[in-house]
């Protein structure tokens, strides 16, 4: 018996792992200031700017894009030879 993976269950997946992974950073920079991710969010989402809560609505968005993008766009090539 042939078992496939679906691409709408892993993207689901994916997306969210991003989203709540976006919400965890941002809540250990608000509690810890010192070890904030500011300036590599920034870097990193388009139109984020620390901290709005459209910021963080736009970052949700972003990141459970991406996690979309990797699954549904993945590399042409391997870096391992088999």
């Amino acid at each position: 018996m042939r078992h496939t993976l679906s691409l709408t269950a892993v993207g689901q997946a994916t997306g969210l792992f991003f989203g709540i992974t976006f919400l965890l950073c941002i809540t250990v920079s608000l509690v810890f200031p010192a070890h904030t991710m500011a300036q590599s969010l920034q870097g990193l989402l388009l139109g984020f700017q620390w901290i709005s809560w459209t910021s963080v609505l736009l970052g949700l968005i972003e990141t459970y894009g991406y996690g979309w993008y990797g699954v549904t766009c993945p590399p042409k090539t391997s870096p391992v030879k088999t």
